[in-house]
Order: structure tokens, then C-alpha cells, then sequence
């Protein structure tokens, strides 16, 4: 993850965040998806073991990682081709933009279980998992809104409670926090990430996409995602971020297929070009994120090494 330009004899030339926090200092993709797994893994267990204490059965359950149409053996390049970002494509390939995975290992064994139950059961097995704010329809026994579920969701829950005990870095945050973002502000203005999103914009636009940067492009293709696929409730961008519903029914989306197929070639074409006009720049992330990482930990060490023994 460090530069070598940043070594030296230090005790911290060879450290980064990582060693003082888990899932600390700057990470790559692969990095940040198997710290979460790792994460959700032991919030699992532990609302298992709170659930038990209210009563109720539940059975931890982490949906497999991965996109479920795409070939593990395939390269950026090819995932880009065929798939795009897997926005328009989700929804072409699976009903559900971005759903994790398929197969009978998707499925969240719960499910079976809260279906199980007669309503007056059901209502005391969703709050005692999502806390007693959580709005729930009287005769179903089911969360009306389940986005909205989950932001109230307080510390009498055992969902919260869980998370809060798993998430061992929040200590972290409270000690450190500001000026690790302070870094962070401060590596991501370095003239040489800012020269490399430069040459990404002038690469796109070259092309006839005229993006400032890669967060304007995304939502470019968010709002023409919302434009042309619709849900019953909510846009097809906020179907990115929501959670399971509760019955296991997916709903249905809504689209013409003409311009669906026309949003996937215009992902495709955006995508496999973004990919072109970023080859040269991870190298160049990855050093300097590295340089400002290996610096904090220079800078901190004796206050890392302290946070790392009190825990």
C-alpha cells in the first residue's frame, strides 16, 4: 500500500493505518469489500446472539459478494464491455440494479423464518431487531419502509447494537478522526491527483463526454438510470442502496426496452472509455495516497502505538 519513495529507517516506514485500525488508511476495492464481509460476518453473530436473548431465532447471514452475472475470471476491460458499471445492466440481467449475488446461498435464510409467523409475533420479532421506532404495518407485521427502518433504528436494537460492536474502528474516529480527514482533504488536493483527474476529463471529453470528473459522470448515468427505469416506490438509483424487502419479493421494474438497450450502450461506450482514460492514473493514487498514509503514521506514532495497546 506504501510508496517506497516514503522509506527510510523510522519504526514506521514499514506501517501503515491498517496495523494501528482495522480497515485503516487508504484501501483498494478488494480491500474495502473483504474488511466489510469481515465486518458484517461478526454483526451477524452477534445480532444472532441478541435475538436469542429476546426469544426469537435468526440465523447470521452475509450475502456472497459479487455481481450476479459476472464471470470471476473476467478483466476490468471485459467486465466494462459487457457490463458496464453494472447500473442499466443490473437491470437488464437481473430485475434489480447491482443485486449481490444469486442462487439458493443469496437467499437470506430469515426470510423463511419471519414468514413463518403470525403477525402479532412478527411485529416483536421486528422490533426487537430494528428497536421499538420501527413503523410497522399492523396486519402484515412487516417494516412499511425498510430504508426508513434502518435510520431509526436506535441502541435498544439489537441490529444497532450489533454494529456498534462490531465496527471496532469507531474509537478510532473519535481519537483521530478530524485529522485523518484533514489528510485525506489534503492528499486528494495534491497536484498530482489533481493533474491526473485533469487528464482523465480531457481524455472523456475528447470523446465528446464532458464530465469534470468521475462523481459527475456517475450521476450523469443515475439520473438516466431514474429517467428511464421506475419502481413502484422510489427511483431506480435509490434500488442501488436498498435493502432486502422483508418478504423476499423484489419489485418489478418498469421500462421500455428501446431505451433501456439504448442507456446499456451508452454505459458500455462511457464506461469502456473511463477505463481507457484512467489507465495511467492508479499507479500515480496509489503512490501518493501512500505517501500521505506513511506520513500520518510518522507523524502519530507514539498516539497509534498507545490506541493500538489500550485495545
Amino acid at each position: 500500500m506504501l510508496a517506497a519513495a516514503c522509506g527510510g529507517s523510522s519504526p514506521a516506514a514499514e506501517l501503515s493505518l491498517d496495523a494501528f485500525v482495522a480497515g485503516g488508511g487508504f484501501e483498494s476495492a478488494e480491500e474495502a469489500a473483504a474488511r466489510e464481509q469481515q465486518f458484517q460476518r461478526q454483526a451477524q453473530e452477534l445480532i444472532a446472539a441478541c435475538m436469542a436473548q429476546e426469544g426469537f431465532d435468526y440465523i447470521p447471514f452475509v450475502p456472497p459478494a459479487g455481481d450476479p452475472v459476472v464471470d470471476a475470471e473476467l478483466t476490468p476491460e471485459e467486465f466494462a464491455a459487457e457490463f458496464g458499471f453494472g447500473l442499466s445492466t443490473g437491470v437488464r440481467d437481473g430485475g434489480t440494479p447491482l443485486t449481490l449475488a444469486t442462487g439458493p446461498e443469496a437467499v437470506d435464510p430469515n426470510l423463511e423464518i419471519v414468514q413463518s409467523m403470525e403477525p402479532l409475533e412478527r411485529i416483536e420479532y421486528h422490533r426487537s431487531l430494528y428497536g421499538p421506532a420501527a413503523e410497522l404495518d399492523e396486519s402484515s407485521g412487516y417494516p412499511i419502509d425498510m430504508q426508513q427502518t434502518l435510520v431509526a433504528a436506535d441502541e435498544s436494537s439489537c441490529l444497532l447494537q450489533a454494529q456498534e460492536e462490531a465496527f471496532a474502528g469507531e474509537a478510532f474516529w473519535t481519537e483521530f478522526g478530524a485529522e485523518w480527514t484533514d489528510v485525506v482533504d489534503r492528499a486528494l488536493a495534491d497536484p498530482r491527483l489533481v493533474e491526473v483527474r485533469d487528464q482523465w476529463a480531457s481524455c472523456m471529453a475528447a470523446e465528446g463526454y464532458d464530465f469534470p470528473d468521475q462523481p459527475a459522470m456517475q450521476a450523469h448515468l443515475l439520473a438516466r438510470l431514474d429517467a428511464v427505469v421506475s419502481y413502484p416506490s422510489g427511483s431506480a438509483s435509490d434500488r442501488l442502496f436498498a435493502p432486502p424487502e422483508p418478504t423476499g419479493a423484489a419489485p418489478e421494474p418498469d421500462y421500455d426496452p428501446a431505451e433501456l438497450a439504448a442507456l446499456i450502450d451508452e454505459e458500455i461506450a462511457i464506461a469502456t472509455l473511463s477505463l481507457e482514460c484512467s489507465a495511467a492514473s492508479d499507479e500515480v493514487f496509489a503512490e501518493v495516497l501512500g505517501e500521505y498514509e506513511q506520513a500520518f503514521v510518522e507523524n502519530n506514532l507514539d498516539r497509534l502505538e498507545k490506541y493500538r495497546r489500550d485495545r
